[in-house]
């Protein structure tokens, strides 16, 4: 109980600190750790206050958090803005969330619960979004960054080592030239399905599934989608393989690339998993990542979007502290 009454009278101390100005200044890093935690006590009841849809109450904390955020010296989380940005949204209030995602890019504190800052749950959220906007080159910008961070991220929680569990299917989908890329000329919805099966790589086989369906239904020209349920596979099972669907994958395959990415999982979907994985001899499949790597727009429009003021996405890795509500809406 003593110790119980400790961190309640500890808690006081440090929330009235954050009353007086002259106080905070003079801050040591213990009672500046302390202001984080009290910050991410505040995420955490966004957090719970999300799931229940409570949206008001979500926004109702965010003033104590950026204030705790401040005096800590910590940029708020990615985190802290996704939960705000969600909150917006489900509000009706499109303008305001895309503001917060846009700085929930910012990427400068990975302080914070949900991922540890990871700003890949909310991308497909913010592109989506700023297509409802008709924000159409936002959110190609939007869409570039999302797949710049999917060719530098690590793969190996899940490569197996013939690259079963690796999205097997590059998505190289650009609406720019460059010869690493799958360009085509843009419409909302390839961006979408683009979107769409990226998010899908986080998710099980059946999210996955389901994610191919909706995608080849907004871009039927795109092998990706068919090549998936092609090759739906039940994990607990002899690997599948609809044959009709595969023929109709490799008839939309546009390069020798993907039809070798094809033929690859076809042949190994053609065995037992257990004899392929041991075969020293079986050809690897594609390591999605390191493919995407290549293409060099990727990379040097990120920079260019970085460096722009005002852009679709905030400063990332640097600049001075300011306060989310003195951006301008839609900015």
């Amino acid at each position: 109980m003593k110790k119980f009454r400790f961190k309640i009278t500890s808690l006081a101390v440090v929330a009235a600190l954050a009353c007086n100005p002259a106080l905070a200044q003079e801050l040591t890093s213990a009672q500046k750790y302390e202001r984080l935690q009290l910050a991410s006590h505040e995420e955490s009841l966004m957090y719970l206050l999300l799931s229940d849809k409570k949206y008001q109450e979500v926004i109702s904390h965010k003033d104590a958090a950026l204030r705790y955020y401040k005096e800590s010296t910590w940029f708020p989380s990615t985190t802290f803005y996704y939960y705000l940005g969600t909150a917006y949204e489900g509000l009706g209030m499109d303008a305001h969330a895309a503001r917060a995602y846009k700085w929930a890019l910012r990427g400068d504190s990975f302080y914070g619960m949900g991922g540890g800052g990871s700003t890949f749950q909310f991308y497909p959220q913010y592109i989506r979004l700023l297509l409802r906007q008709n924000r159409l080159q936002d959110a190609q910008d939007v869409y570039t960054v999302f797949l710049d961070t999917q060719s530098t991220r690590m793969n190996s929680m899940r490569k197996s080592p013939h690259g079963y569990d690796s999205d097997p299917f590059p998505i190289l989908v650009l609406f720019h030239d460059d010869p690493k890329a799958d360009v085509w000329a843009f419409t909302p919805n390839r961006l979408e399905a683009a979107v769409t099966m990226l998010e899908a790589m986080e998710g099980d086989w059946d999210a996955q599934l389901e994610a191919a369906n909706r995608a080849h239904a907004l871009f039927p020209e795109w092998y990706v989608p068919v090549a998936y349920q092609a090759f739906y596979v039940d994990y607990f099972n002899d690997l599948k393989c609809d044959e009709a669907l595969y023929a109709q994958a490799v008839a939309l395959a546009r390069t020798d690339e993907e039809r070798t990415w094809l033929s690859t999982l076809h042949l190994y979907h053609s065995k037992p998993r257990y004899l392929a994985r041991e075969d020293p001899n079986f050809p690897e499949l594609v390591d999605s990542y390191k493919r995407r790597a290549q293409i060099a727009y990727l990379g040097r429009r990120s920079l260019e979007l970085a460096a722009l003021t005002p852009s679709s996405i905030a400063i990332r890795n640097g600049g001075p502290y300011r306060e989310i509500d003195d951006d301008p809406l839609g900015g």
